[in-house]
């Protein structure tokens, strides 16, 4: 019993280290981890059997002696993982490789007066659309990561509420998914799925302290610390659309007044200037009236700058992290607003001056491939 259990911690050892090594040598990995070079080829065979690893050639031996060393690469068609996030008004899908490649991506709309149960089925049946166009056997699907956008009992695998879709609450994710899709299902609430992404494929790719501002019509950040993702007791770390600014009146879609996401979002700042001109205007009509300093767009604009910088910076301050990575949502605010809240960030960050502030470049995708990611990663700890 002990040699089968250790046998099995090698063998996730060796095949997280042909993934994050590739291509590398049985001899390399010996070197690196201490194990027996009898069982690192004993271990390699049973994941050669399994489709998991492949040689894919032979490389010198580094000391220039003896025989060439065969080199092992992963197998990108050996599994696949799905990430699934759910939107207000659609859901969105992919299904990622072992190589982390999106194979096949799958959009459907939703109606916002559907019924939990009724959206359950709409994942269920997008889900199985995007693997028979993929054309994946399902016996190498090894699971799906479900990206909720509020609160989320991982460990019961429940949403329990979200203030974006009110009726999507206590929700049994995971018992129905996993009984109608017979593979495992995992959930992930939205700012930690995208930080996880940009972690593992994006900006903050090896950043060991990473922050993702999520931005929007909500406003929230997802965790990255020590390289592991950070959910908090009730994986609701990250709220940062619920930051309080005393003294504001703005109602929150939450019931409280003053809320970050009720003075700065995209749709508060739309809401707002609808208000002072009395018509129907875009964030875009906002941003272009903000660069040509027309004054209500002005004094809007600048004040979302301060309030959002002061939250940023509090949360720079709070986590110290390297980058701080923000939703690609910002561009549309332009440059001269982006501008001016790095500077409002900067101007109240204590012994942050190396922080380094960067703009994703991830699309819709993001969500849900970070929801793939978790779903890759958890396989990679349990083989």
């Amino acid at each position: 019993m002990v040699k089968i259990k250790k046998n099995e911690y090698y063998k996730t050892q060796i095949l997280n280290l042909i993934y994050n090594k590739q291509p590398i040598s049985r001899i390399r990995i010996g070197e690196i981890t201490g194990i027996r070079l009898a069982t690192i080829t004993e271990i390699v065979r049973e994941l050669i059997k399994e489709g998991l690893v492949k040689e894919t050639g032979k490389i010198r031996n580094r000391q220039g002696v003896g025989r060439r060393e065969k080199i092992l690469e992963i197998i990108p068609e050996g599994k696949f993982f799905i990430g699934c996030e759910l939107r207000p008004g659609e859901i969105q899908t992919l299904l990622l490789n072992f190589k982390g490649e999106i194979v096949h991506t799958e959009l459907c709309s939703i109606s916002p007066e559907q019924k939990s149960n009724e959206v359950l089925v709409n994942i269920k049946s997008i889900i199985n659309l995007l693997v028979k166009k993929a054309g994946i056997p399902y016996k190498k699907i090894y699971g799906m990561g479900f990206v909720d956008p509020g609160v989320i009992d991982v460990e019961k695998g429940i949403s329990i509420s979200s203030t974006i879709m009110p009726s999507w609450k206590n929700v049994p994710v995971r018992k129905y998914l996993e009984q109608e899709l017979r593979f495992r299902v995992f959930l992930i609430n939205t700012p930690q799925a995208k930080v996880l992404a940009e972690h593992l494929f994006g900006k903050g790719r090896g950043i060991s302290d990473l922050v993702f501002i999520e931005y929007g019509d909500g406003i929230a950040c997802g965790i990255i610390s020590d390289g592991k993702p950070i959910g908090g007791y009730m994986e609701i770390a990250g709220e940062m659309g619920h930051f309080n600014f005393p003294g504001r009146e703005e109602k929150c879609r939450c019931g409280n007044r003053g809320c970050l996401e009720a003075i700065a979002s995209i749709h508060s700042i739309e809401d707002r200037m609808r208000k002072i001109v009395k018509d129907s205007v875009s964030i875009e009509d906002i941003v272009c009236a903000f660069e040509r300093r027309e004054p209500p767009a002005v004094e809007v604009l600048n004040d979302v700058s301060e309030v959002l910088g002061i939250a940023v910076a509090n949360v720079v301050k709070l986590l110290n992290p390297e980058v701080v990575v923000f939703d690609r949502n910002f561009k549309r605010m332009g440059n001269k607003f982006v501008d001016r809240m790095f500077k409002n960030i900067k101007k109240n960050i204590i012994f942050g001056e190396k922080v380094m502030f960067k703009i994703s470049d991830m699309g819709k995708e993001q969500g849900a491939l970070g929801g793939a990611a978790l779903t890759l990663q958890n396989f990679l700890k349990k083989t």
